[in-house]
């Protein structure tokens, strides 16, 4: 799903109830009110509706921690050693 601001989100969910939750119809009216940003689908907009339900209008991004002694890391750390032109 995509990083949509609260702002939009809000506009979402009242276009929503103009359809009586009909995400079909919300998705096609949204498009038509707001000519000029994404326009989302009728999935996207039950699942705004439902992560603002529970509460988290702004979404929960997971944290990757990444041990500095990772194979991964190593190699790269490695390669632009080697090649420092190398991106």
């Amino acid at each position: 799903m995509a990083d949509y601001p609260p702002n939009e989100i809000v506009d979402m969910i009242l276009i929503l109830g103009e359809c009586h939750n009909n995400c079909a119809a919300a998705s096609r009216l949204y498009a038509q009110c707001f000519p000029g940003r994404r326009h989302s689908s009728n999935i996207t907009i039950r699942g705004l509706t439902q992560r603002a339900r529970n509460g988290h209008l702004v979404r929960q991004r997971r944290c990757h921690d990444y041990n500095e002694n990772d194979a991964r890391a190593v190699a790269v750390l490695a390669m632009v050693h080697y090649d420092p032109h190398i991106s």
